[in-house]
C-alpha cells in the first residue's frame, strides 16, 4: 500500500491526481438552469475511493458567497440546492485514511464552480480504506529469459504488481479488468512491453486466485508507436508516459521515459478494445519552481506529437495568521490566457500528513486572481486537525488548466473518455514556512 509523497514523479501527483480537477468524473454538465437562468439549481455529488463509491469523512457546500453548510445525503451520494442567481457554489470534501503503520493522512478538496459548468460531480480519492481490501494473487507463466511482468487491476497505476513468477494485488471487492504486460528487463528503466493479456469483468468477491499465462490464446502482441514532446525549455526535466485505461477503469503504463522528450509505447490494438477503453499521453516538464504538462486522450493506436503549454506567469502564496482555528493560505497569480480553471495545492512537509487541493473554475472566478482557504471551523463534523498547524513547512503549486474541449470533458475524462481531448497545465511551485 503506497502513501503519496511530495513532488512524486516531478509533481505529477500534485497536478494530475489533484488537477484532474480533482473531480475525476462529472457526468452531467450544462443543466441546473445555467448562469443567470433564475430559480434554484441542484448539484449532485458522488464520492469514491478509487472506483468504489464511499462516504467521505466530511462534506459541506456554499451557496454563492453565503455561509458554508453541511450537504444532505449519505452513502457517497449528496445533493445541495444553489439559489445564487449566477449559480456560483463551493464544495468542501475531506477524506481521512488511517494506515496500518499508524499514520493518518488527510486530504481536503475545495471546489468552486458554477452550476452551468459543473452540476454533477464524481470526486475520487486515490486511497482505499485498508480494512476493506481483499487479495488477488496467482502465478505468472509464459515469461522468457530476462523478462518480467506487471499486473494491474484498479485505477491507480502507481500500485501494480511487478513479478517474475507470482503476483499479489490488494483491492476492494468488485468487478475489474485484469490487465497484464510482459517484456524485457535488459534495459535500464521501464519494462520493454512485448505482450499483453486482458481479462475482462473479473468478479472479486473476496480473496481470489487468478493465474496469468502469457501463452494463453487471448494474449496478444501490442502495436509499437512513438511519442515526441515539443516545446521543452532549457533547464527543464521531462518525464513522459502513455497509459491504457480499460473499460472497468484499470490503468497500466504501456510506455514511459524519464528525462527525455521522446519514447516508444505499446498501445492496445483497436480490435482488442471495448467502448470506453482509452489511452492517454502525459508529459511533464519541471524545474525547481515551474511545471508544464500536456495530456492527450486517444483511442486508436497512433504516433503522438504534442507540445507543452506556454509558461505560467507569476504566482505567490501568503501564509495567513496561524491558528486558531488553523493556518490558512492565500494564493495569488497572474491571469493565464485561455484558462478554463485555476488550481492551488498545498501539502505539509513536516508534522501531520495534510494536503489541501483547490479547484476554481473561470466562471466562478470571474476574473479574480487570488483565493484564500476557507475557515470551516464550527461546522458540524469538522476537525481543526484537518487544517495546517501553527508551524512547519508546506509545499505548494498554483497554476492554470486549459483544454481543447469544454472543461466538463476533462473533468469527465477517466469515467467517460473523450477521444481527442487535449489538456494543458502550467504552474509555479514553491515552499512556504509557517511561523508561530
Amino acid at each position: 500500500m503506497k502513501r503519496r509523497t511530495i513532488w512524486m514523479m516531478g509533481s505529477i501527483l500534485m497536478v494530475m491526481s489533484a488537477v484532474a480537477f480533482i473531480i475525476a468524473g462529472c457526468r452531467g454538465g450544462g443543466g441546473g438552469g445555467g448562469v443567470g437562468g433564475g430559480g434554484a439549481k441542484t448539484v449532485l455529488v458522488r464520492t469514491y475511493r478509487r472506483t468504489q463509491i464511499a462516504s467521505p469523512n466530511f462534506i459541506a457546500f456554499q451557496d454563492g458567497n453565503g455561509q458554508w453548510q453541511i450537504a444532505q445525503g449519505s452513502g457517497g451520494q449528496y445533493t445541495f440546492t444553489i439559489n445564487d442567481p449566477n449559480g456560483r457554489y463551493g464544495l468542501a470534501i475531506v477524506f481521512v485514511t488511517h494506515w496500518p503503520d499508524g499514520v493518518t493522512e488527510v486530504e481536503v478538496n475545495i471546489l468552486h464552480a458554477t452550476v452551468s459548468e459543473l452540476s454533477e460531480i464524481n470526486l475520487v480519492t486515490e486511497e482505499f480504506p485498508a480494512a476493506n481490501l481483499v487479495t488477488v494473487s496467482g502465478t505468472v507463466s509464459g515469461l522468457g529469459i530476462g523478462e518480467g511482468a506487471i499486473i494491474a487491476m484498479d485505477m491507480d497505476d502507481d500500485e501494480p504488481s511487478f513479478s517474475r513468477n507470482t503476483y499479489s494485488l490488494d483491492v476492494p471487492p468488485g468487478t475489474y479488468d485484469l490487465v497484464a504486460v510482459k517484456g524485457s528487463l535488459a534495459q535500464v528503466g521501464p519494462i520493454a512491453v512485448n505482450k499483453m493479456l486482458i481479462q475482462r469483468n473479473v468478479i472479486v468477491p473476496g480473496n481470489t486466485t487468478i493465474n496469468v499465462d502469457f501463452n494463453d490464446p487471448n494474449a496478444f502482441v501490442p502495436e509499437t508507436r512513438n511519442a515526441v514532446i515539443g516545446g521543452v525549455l532549457s533547464g527543464e526535466y521531462v518525464n513522459g508516459f502513455v497509459r491504457f485505461l480499460s473499460h472497468n477503469k484499470t490503468e497500466i503504463t504501456v510506455g514511459e521515459r524519464f528525462g527525455g522528450s521522446s519514447f516508444s509505447f505499446t498501445p492496445v490494438p483497436t480490435n482488442k478494445q471495448l467502448e470506453n477503453d482509452i489511452h492517454y499521453l502525459n508529459a511533464i516538464a519541471t524545474t525547481d519552481t515551474t511545471i508544464r504538462l500536456i495530456e492527450r486522450y486517444f483511442k486508436a493506436p497512433m504516433d503522438i506529437s504534442a507540445t507543452l503549454p506556454s509558461p505560467f506567469g507569476n504566482a505567490s502564496v501568503t501564509v495567513g495568521v496561524p491558528p486558531p482555528p488553523y493556518t490558512r493560505f492565500t494564493a495569488s497569480w497572474d491571469a493565464y490566457s485561455g484558462a478554463q480553471a485555476y488550481f492551488a495545492r498545498f501539502i505539509s512537509v513536516t508534522g501531520r500528513a495534510v494536503s489541501w487541493f483547490v479547484g476554481l473554475s473561470a466562471g466562478w472566478l470571474g476574473g479574480q486572481t487570488s483565493y484564500t482557504l476557507p475557515d470551516l471551523s464550527g461546522l458540524s463534523g469538522w476537525d481543526n486537525n484537518w487544517g495546517f498547524p501553527s508551524s512547519g513547512l508546506v509545499d505548494w503549486e498554483v497554476g492554470a488548466v486549459k483544454t481543447n474541449r469544454p472543461i466538463q470533458d476533462y473533468v469527465n475524462a477517466k469515467f467517460v473518455p473523450t477521444d481527442g481531448l487535449e489538456v494543458s497545465i502550467a504552474g509555479k511551485r514553491g515552499r512556504s514556512t509557517i511561523t508561530p
